[in-house]
């Protein structure tokens, strides 16, 4: 479905290197960071 973001329990990223690139789990990428999950958007009202 077009802008659908879909659940992956997995980060790739470039660790400050072009030519590399990380892998972590999403469970592994939590416990450091410790994000904050807000709701940004709502529905509109019907």
């Amino acid at each position: 479905m077009p802008g659908t973001v879909l659940p992956f329990s997995l980060l790739y990223f470039n660790a400050a290197r072009l030519d590399r690139s990380l892998l972590v789990s999403d469970a592994d990428h939590e416990r450091p960071a410790q994000p904050r999950i807000e709701r940004i958007a709502a529905r509109a009202p019907a």
